[in-house]
């Protein structure tokens, strides 16, 4: 049983993780040359390039980015709204309808509380817990 836990920890702590890409031979091909060109992996091409096309697409990522993944959607309400997939929209909406505590006006948000209560803002969202199943201590004195 320690074993197993020092397990998951142990993966948890990844630094990076493993993505399987389907290319053309043609763009294979492309990577291989500017791998060697470079004297790089073709691994290490790839990540290099996903980084440049990152910083020019979405020159915001290192303020959204955060480990937390509550940290990182309140930071994509506050940087990039359109970027938010439909099940984070739902949340948003959920957070907005129901219990006031951002406020787009003057960029108010009550992070300790939706932090506390992420996971079942969630599944108020996804229908699987009622509005009325949430706390009703919401501050609105906590600056975003």
């Amino acid at each position: 049983m320690a074993k197993d836990m020092k397990n998951k920890a142990k993966e948890s702590v990844n630094k990076t993780e493993v993505v399987t890409l389907r290319l053309d031979p043609r763009t294979k091909f492309g990577l291989e040359l500017l791998a060697k060109k470079q004297y790089r992996t073709l691994s290490s091409v790839v990540e290099w390039s996903i980084n440049n096309a990152l910083s020019t697409e979405i020159p915001d990522i290192d303020f959204i980015w955060d480990v937390s993944e509550v940290d990182r959607f309140l930071n994509m309400v506050k940087r990039a709204p359109t970027l938010l997939n439909y099940e984070e929209q739902l949340v948003l909406k959920v957070i907005n309808d129901s219990y006031k505590c951002w406020d787009t006006d003057n960029e108010s948000l009550d992070r300790i509380y939706i932090k506390e209560n992420y996971g079942l803002i969630k599944k108020i969202a996804l229908g699987e817990e009622k509005v009325s199943s949430l706390p009703n201590n919401i501050s609105h004195d906590i600056p975003f």
